[in-house]
């Protein structure tokens, strides 16, 4: 298997080397695999600002980091044994810690990871996306312009954001499995929030947001200066409000069998097909941007390979793969 998941990285590498002019490091904590990095913080510490870090599925946590520079951090992505053509060596990459993004880090990109709990504070512009997030995630101290997109989100605590504005919410799985009642999101009156097209399992406190097209259940719905369209809920949760569907049968919406993430598809005679903001499906897998099972990220990547795991000056390498490129 060592071998088979060298080979795969380095076509990967191949592939993905001409994407940026910057420089790609490829990051690996697998024992006996060649890398530039075997940690999240040293590939951190030896990168420059606008360089790309291909982090490895691997057994063997990352460790946590914080990032002070731009930087595009890119991972394999989750469930990968759950759903077809994800990769061909279906290990995630894992960070049992906390990701901070903090001062100097404006324009960082993380996507395909699977991370304990991730911080953003005191920057702008910060994308996560295509990430399991296991436990929380808090947006603080002035931040504008973050967009949390695509990502399945198990948290135990909250998503919370204070002091923030113009924060993007959309097409995530939230708390799906309910596993603690402290799951929830929030924001405070000082912030600003567009959320959009998610499923969200908990309690929902926001102000001064925009409120379309998402799925809620098991919790409540609290909010000020919102503006509180074309939602679903499974109890009263959007009763006061017209153009929402309230006390619906959840069973009745999505396919509810299947992968950790793809079990939240949407049923063909779901009640929340087409009736999102202009024909649209409500959830996370409606919207111009659905989400992606797995978290596979905008990268090519090779999800089928195979070769023998010995060779000979005879035989040569013979190696058989698929590959796609990757698409949002």
């Amino acid at each position: 298997m060592r071998l088979k998941s060298f080979t795969v990285s380095m076509l990967v590498l191949f592939l993905t080397a001409s994407i940026s002019s910057a420089k790609i490091w490829r990051v690996d904590s697998n024992p006996g695999n060649i890398a530039d990095f075997r940690t999240l913080k040293n590939a951190h510490d030896g990168a420059l600002i606008g360089d790309t870090l291909y982090v490895a599925g691997s057994a063997v946590d990352y460790g946590g980091t914080t990032i002070t520079k731009t930087l595009f951090i890119y991972g394999p992505g989750y469930f990968l044994n759950e759903n077809p053509d994800t990769q061909a060596y279906p290990v995630s990459a894992r960070v049992d810690a906390n990701i901070t993004f903090t001062e100097g880090s404006t324009g960082s990109l993380l996507a395909g990871l699977t991370v304990n709990d991730i911080s953003i504070n005191k920057t702008n512009k910060i994308t996560i996306r295509n990430t399991y997030i296991k436990t929380s995630m808090t947006i603080s101290d002035n931040v504008s312009n973050c967009v949390i997109i695509q990502n399945y989100i198990h948290t135990t605590f909250s998503i919370s954001w204070s002091n923030c504005q113009n924060i993007i919410i959309s097409n995530n799985i939230i708390n799906p499995e309910k596993t603690s009642t402290d799951g929830f999101i929030c924001n405070d009156s000082n912030s600003s929030s567009d959320i959009q097209y998610n499923l969200i399992g908990g309690n929902v406190t926001i102000n001064n947001s925009i409120f379309h097209n998402n799925i809620c259940f098991d919790g409540s719905f609290k909010e000020t200066g919102c503006d509180v369209r074309k939602n679903i809920c499974d109890v009263n949760q959007f009763v006061q409000y017209s153009d929402n569907q309230s006390n619906t049968d959840m069973s009745t919406v999505y396919i509810g069998t299947g992968s950790t993430d793809g079990k939240w598809q949407l049923k063909d005679n779901s009640p929340a097909k087409g009736a999102g903001t202009e024909g649209t499906d409500i959830g996370p897998f409606g919207g111009p941007k659905p989400y992606i099972l797995s978290g596979i990220p905008n990268i090519p990547r090779i999800y089928f390979f195979d070769s023998p795991t010995s060779v000979t000056g005879t035989t040569g390498l013979p190696v058989h793969l698929k590959a796609k490129a990757g698409e949002y």
